[in-house]
């Protein structure tokens, strides 16, 4: 019986031990820090638009990894190379329903994006959702993952 109630207690603890890591994980509400984020953001945007890839080199992290609404991967190197070489053009710029969750040192933004661009030459830029992954880092927040993945586009829209 103690036996039992011994293992009842730990089950108990354990629970309530992963219930509070898991309470200290939620977004902290951080206005400061979002704001930061959504700074970084729009800087980065317009570095896109302009072809600053100094700009995107101090923002993107060297480990980025990028997930293309088609399902590509892309690589920072691949990405700088294209802006700089002029394969990736945007041409309009529209980012909208943007969110940002900070967690500690790493921010979580979402949103929707019907940003037109041309790659190769050959004109992109279908509706989508995206997540950005932030981290802060040596006291900067640096871009280390971005997905996109196409919407749904209602008839009547």
């Amino acid at each position: 019986m103690k036996r039992i109630a011994y293992l009842v207690s730990l089950v108990a603890i354990m629970i309530l031990g992963v219930m509070h890591s898991q309470s200290n994980l939620r977004a902290q509400g951080n206005p400061a820090a979002e704001q930061e984020v959504l700074k970084i953001e729009d800087e980065r945007l317009q570095a896109f638009k302009n072809a600053d890839v100094a700009t995107l080199e101090r923002i993107f992290a060297p480990e980025f990894a990028f997930v293309s609404a088609q399902g590509e991967y892309h690589t920072l190197a691949e990405l700088l190379s294209d802006v700089r070489t002029g394969k990736l053009k945007y041409t309009s710029l529209s980012h909208s329903d943007v969110h940002v969750r900070v967690y500690e040192n790493t921010a979580i933004l979402t949103g929707r994006s019907a940003s037109k661009y041309l790659q190769d030459g050959k004109p992109g830029g279908a509706p989508r959702s995206y997540l950005n992954v932030y981290i802060k880092r040596d006291g900067q927040w640096r871009l280390v993952a971005r997905q996109e993945t196409l919407m749904q586009v209602k008839s009547g829209q």
